[in-house]
């Protein structure tokens, strides 16, 4: 099976409901999801359909607002310390104990040197 991609203007999401067409002529298809989708229906940008596992999945792809702080009140570099965006892998922190633990922020319960 082959992912199928939907782009905004081209479906339309009401709350639980997904509705995709399909061909011309044809009623479109309407898809229940199982769960709310977490972003508000105006900031879904697309939508794609695959089957995995043995499943039918909904992929949706929003866009959503960049946070844009006053001058000298956004995070430092300090703050995000201790994750690598994108994977659970532990990084070197030195943000609480200085001693550069390899647990988030320096402390953690298995962690018992901070």
């Amino acid at each position: 099976m082959v992912p199928v991609r939907w782009y905004a203007g081209t479906f339309t999401l009401d709350a639980r409901v997904l509705r995709l067409p399909v061909a011309k002529g044809c009623p479109p298809l309407m898809v229940r999801l199982d769960r709310d989708v977490l972003y508000p229906a105006g900031q879904v940008r697309s939508v794609t359909l695959l089957f995995d596992g043995g499943r039918l999945r909904a992929d949706v792809t929003a866009e959503v607002p960049v946070a844009c702080y006053p001058d000298g009140q956004a995070p430092t570099r300090n703050a995000w310390q201790g994750w690598t965006w994108g994977s659970s892998t532990r990084t070197r922190s030195r943000a609480r104990s200085g001693r550069g633990c390899w647990c988030r922020g320096g402390r953690s319960a298995e962690c018992h040197r901070c």
